[in-house]
């Protein structure tokens, strides 16, 4: 089974408010993409595959896992960060070990989705989400 969503790309990078729309359903409201359906930790569907389609692969630089095979994890740590699109990225089982659990490692996220990557000597290292141009 599959869904299809279509996001205004100023809306999937946190820029705008215009609602989604699901064919055949009607709008999805732009507050539902930031937060979505969610209870505490777990993130819900929409924002999950909101998250998947951003990043479309795993976040971690010079990772090419597609983000369909890849955890949604919390950039800044639940409960001090909340579950929505804007503190979420996809990771790899591997990369959201070592940002999770290995010491000295930090991962930074702006609104847009750029993540910056701090390893414990200091080096950064940036990446963004997929770019979709408009047509």
């Amino acid at each position: 089974m599959s869904l299809e969503v279509t996001i205004p790309v100023d809306t999937l990078a946190g820029r705008g408010c215009s609602p989604a729309e699901v064919p055949g359903c009607g709008p999805v409201p732009a507050s539902l993409a930031e937060s979505g359906p969610c209870s505490g930790y777990q993130h819900g569907p929409v924002v999950e595959r909101l998250i998947r389609a951003r990043d479309r692969t795993c976040r971690a630089p010079g990772c090419s896992r597609p983000a369909r095979l890849c955890d949604c994890d919390h950039v800044v740590p639940w409960p001090d960060g909340p579950t929505s699109v804007a503190n979420g990225c996809c990771l790899c089982r591997h990369h959201h070990r070592l940002k999770t659990h290995a010491v000295g490692w930090r991962v930074e996220q702006t609104r847009d989705g750029e993540l910056t990557w701090v390893t414990p000597t200091g080096r950064r290292y940036v990446t963004k989400p997929h770019e979709y141009l408009d047509p």
